[in-house]
């Protein structure tokens, strides 16, 4: 749909906003990330990237190394902005195996893991807040 919106000439900004799902690895997460931006580069659309929501897709995936794959990227990449982890406490209990806190409000293991990563320098990880 993207492509069809650059082509009869929908508004650019002046940064890029994605979901960014479907992930089982690291690789995957890299693979979707360089996919972005080599269509960003042959459609002359280059701009600063926020991924607004990201995790694994399922449960057999260890989501720390897909957060270590992304800070991996962002430290060598300044397009990539800003990363949304999906999610603090998932509200509808269907991606529990990426929540950061339990429902108590203590931290997960990822959670511990996430706010470790929070050391890195210039990092732009983040977390959406949940409902719960």
């Amino acid at each position: 749909w993207l492509d069809e919106y650059v082509r009869i000439g929908g508004v650019v900004g002046n940064f890029w906003q994605f979901h960014m799902y479907e992930v089982n690895t690291p690789e995957d997460w890299a693979y979707k990330w360089n996919k972005l931006r080599w269509w960003m580069d042959s459609k002359k659309l280059v701009r600063p990237v926020i991924i607004s929501e990201t995790a694994g897709w399922d449960a057999s995936v260890d989501q720390r190394t897909i957060m270590d794959k992304i800070v991996f990227i962002q430290q060598r990449d300044e397009l990539l902005h800003s990363v949304i982890w999906y999610s603090d406490a998932d509200y509808w209990e269907q991606w529990k195996w990426a929540n950061l806190r339990e429902n108590d409000g203590t931290l997960t293991e990822l959670g511990k893991h996430f706010v470790r990563l929070q050391d890195k320098k210039s990092l732009q990880f983040l977390t959406m807040v949940g409902n719960g």
